[in-house]
């Protein structure tokens, strides 16, 4: 890596200017001629059986265009590409299996038409008894939610490393702790909606926020009964996702109203219904095993997780089971054993969110390392640094790792915090506490055919240049990147670039953003689709001046002889010249960029990412012993990026995955009661605000990596450690450990009188 005019420095975003000024369009701010307003009957129960629905008084309402229930549908059963699981309709038939689960839906003139006509409907249940606890579910005679499915298990899955039972009895310590983690919700600021249309030849259009516009015509077309080549996904500006937009119900509900109506649908969720249906973080129960040695090697790992589905199947199959098993490669690991359970329940389904799995075990592994450190008499940091990954490691599970900086890592959030100074002071109701994580950049597993990416370069007559990509901006500053890698790479100002929002008639086949994938193999593409462009454009500099195109360069939009920057010719004139002696065709570079990953095998061994990214985290805590009360005094994280495309942007995302981490950790509860929400909003359901921020310090380690530029993802590697690191700090303040998120002032005075009841 060397020096670079853009690349590694701080700039604006490119679509800063129109989110600060209210210039940007979401998908609320759309609408169509003719359109009309959706909205979904959901059930209040969370199991029981659909004994009739009358639609007749909601028909008769003015201004009310259609009514769609399960029989206006295909009547497919579908589910998530990755699951393999397709249990799902698009509205409940016979039974209903959570509160919010879809059960009519009306397309009316207006949104208040809308509401009264769903009011209108009559639907006679028959309430069912029902499971809401993983561990309940599991049990023989539990209420089964979908019939035929034993046990309610969706989903089990062994791996196994080494040899378990040998890494044991090496051992000189051995501990054994139960977790558990709650659901948490994406809390993105835009909530999910969408406008659907068919046009007169049969072809669907959705508008969407959608993290994924390419992939989602997989199941789309499957649910809908569709063929992939009549189904369009264009992606609409969006305001935050987290995991929480991949493929939505709603925009397959709009479909079926649009449909019937013969008009365009516009569907947008209220916050009631982000909270009850928009399928949150993965619940999971652990149960963790692990081994060390009295010089601070760990000897075996082992875990039994039981995992929430909630009432259908979407990511949570591959949250689990491959969410759970990156912590892995984190420490020298040899010696593993993993079984994972996912059970339905009668809840919402869960799936993605930020991690993907990784932030629940490493609660559970990061807390557990805490303890047997102490256990052995080692300092926590030690135990780490003398299990910690390396460059050049070939893990248990077989990730390569071409670079790592994992151990600087954990050196400068250390020092930062004054780890040496304030860890182990007793009586003072203050301490800290360490965590580490791992994490992929992308994944060849999640997506069997191909784990790459495509991106188009076009250059117009007037020097103007445009990216065209099927990678998806989530509000992560992908966008800025993508024209920064473009713009260094052609040597032109980051002003002249542009990058178009995903088109799935016009944009390459993306897989969308997930796994921390988009700037390492998104940006990858765009950067050899920018040579390609840049190569055409030299080629035609070389006729006008004259030389051969081994001898131009272009640097701050002009084309030159190297060594000679006086004879130059603008960038722009280039483009102007290469247009028109190719009759009107503009210039267009391709790239594909395929990372040196691999499918695993059927014991889910391979190089999976081309890459890993790492990071430390360490937390300073105060703690009210009369209250409960945690309070976050400082943090200090430093992750390995590679290189930082964009100082400011990768900093930010260090420091919101961080915070998003302090809600996961300490606040963010949601409360059920017989399968009801009972904390479906923001007054109830505690995200952390700007007055709860405490003092952040980010450091962005550099590493050699083969990224474009040698960058690496950071979005979800940053929100993993910070659980992990403030219970650390709770049990160096008070001696007691909180097994179970988030960690509540209730559980913290219970554990507090249970400590002095012990005494």
């Amino acid at each position: 890596m060397g020096d670079f005019s853009i690349v590694g420095t701080r700039y604006g975003r490119i679509d800063g200017k129109d989110k600060a000024t209210g210039r940007a369009r979401y998908v609320d701010d759309w609408k169509f001629p003719g359109m009309l307003y959706g909205k979904i009957l959901r059930s209040p129960y969370a199991h029981a059986r659909i004994l009739h629905i009358d639609k007749r008084r909601a028909e008769k309402l003015i201004g009310v265009r259609a009514i769609a229930t399960v029989e206006d549908t295909p009547q497919k059963k579908y589910g998530s590409y990755r699951s393999g699981v397709k249990d799902e309709l698009i509205f409940a038939q016979d039974k209903v299996r959570y509160v919010g689960d879809e059960v009519a839906a009306v397309a009316a003139i207006d949104e208040e038409t809308a509401k009264d006509a769903l009011s209108l409907i009559r639907v006679e249940y028959e309430e069912l008894p029902g499971v809401f606890h993983p561990e309940e579910a599991i049990k023989p005679g539990a209420p089964k939610v979908h019939d035929g499915v034993e046990n309610n298990i969706v989903a089990h899955a062994i791996t196994l490393r080494g040899d378990i039972e040998k890494g044991f009895k090496e051992a000189d310590l051995i501990l054994e702790n139960r977790f558990e983690t709650g659901i948490q919700v994406h809390a993105y600021l835009e909530p999910v909606g969408c406008i659907v249309a068919w046009d007169s030849n049969g072809k669907l259009t959705i508008w969407a926020p959608s993290q994924n516009p390419s992939w989602s015509r997989f199941i789309y077309a499957e649910a809908l009964d569709v063929p992939m080549g009549k189904l369009r996904v264009v992606q609409t500006v969006i305001g935050g996702a987290f995991g929480g937009k991949l493929e939505q119900k709603q925009y397959l509900v709009a479909a079926i109203l649009a449909k019937k109506a013969g008009r365009p649908v516009k569907i947008v969720n209220t916050r009631d219904e982000e909270f009850q249906t928009s399928m949150p973080r993965v619940p999971m129960v652990i149960y963790l095993k692990m081994g060390i040695k009295k010089d601070g090697m760990l000897t075996a790992k082992e875990h039994r997780i039981y995992a929430d589905n909630g009432a259908y199947t979407k990511y949570a199959t591959a949250v689990l089971n491959l969410g759970t098993y990156r912590v892995d490669g984190l420490y020298r690991l040899r010696n593993i054993r993993n079984e994972n359970y996912l059970i339905y329940t009668n809840k919402v389904p869960t799936s993605a969110f930020r991690g993907f799995g990784n932030p629940q075990i490493t609660f559970a592994v990061e807390s557990l390392l805490d303890t047997l450190a102490e256990g052995i008499g080692m300092d926590a940091l030690e135990v780490r640094l003398r299990n910690a990954a390396e460059a050049g490691d070939l893990t248990a599970h077989g990730f390569k790792y071409v670079s790592c900086g994992l151990k600087e890592c954990l050196h400068k959030t250390a020092e930062a915090i004054g780890w040496k100074t304030k860890r182990g002071q007793k009586n003072i109701r203050r301490g800290v506490g360490i965590s580490a994580t791992s994490h992929v950049c992308g994944n060849r597993s999640f997506f069997p055919l191909f784990d790459g990416a495509t991106a188009y370069v076009r250059v117009d007559e007037g020097g103007k240049v445009k990216i065209l990509t099927g990678e998806v901006e989530v509000g992560q500053g992908l966008l800025t990147a993508y024209a920064a890698i473009c713009a260094e790479e052609m040597g032109i100002p980051l002003s002249e670039v542009s990058v178009e929002a995903p088109d799935t008639d016009i944009a390459p086949f993306g897989l969308g953003t997930w796994g921390d994938r988009g700037t390492f193999i998104g940006g990858g593409a765009v950067k050899l689709a920018a040579t390609d462009a840049q190569k055409q454009i030299l080629e035609v500099g070389a006729e006008m001046l004259e030389a051969n195109v081994s001898d131009l360069d272009c640097q701050g939009g002009k084309v030159f002889v190297k060594g000679s920057p006086h004879k130059f010719i603008p960038f722009e004139e280039v483009a102007s010249a290469a247009v028109y002696r190719r009759g009107g065709s503009p210039v267009l570079g391709k790239g594909t960029f395929i990372p040196a990953s691999e499918l695993a095998d059927e014991t889910r061994y391979g190089n999976i990412s081309g890459t890993y990214a790492f990071g430390a985290q360490t937390a300073e805590v105060e703690v009210n012993e009369e209250t409960g009360e945690v309070r976050v005094l400082q943090i200090a994280a430093a992750h390995d990026v590679g290189q930082a495309i964009n100082i400011t942007t990768a900093e930010g995302q260090v420091e919101g995955a961080t915070i998003q981490g302090m809600g996961y950790a300490l606040s963010e509860e949601v409360q059920y009661e017989r399968g009801v929400m009972l904390t479906p909003n923001f007054l109830s359901y505690r995200i952390p605000t700007s007055l709860d921020v405490p003092p952040m310090k980010t450091f962005l380690v550099k590493t050699i990596d083969p990224g474009p530029f040698g960058a690496k993802g950071v979005a979800e590697p940053a929100m993993t450690p910070t659980a992990p690191a403030i219970a650390n700090a709770i049990y160096d303040a008070i001696g007691v450990r909180i097994r179970t998120l988030p960690i509540t002032p209730q559980k913290i005075l219970e554990a507090l009188k249970k400590k002095k009841s012990t005494k």
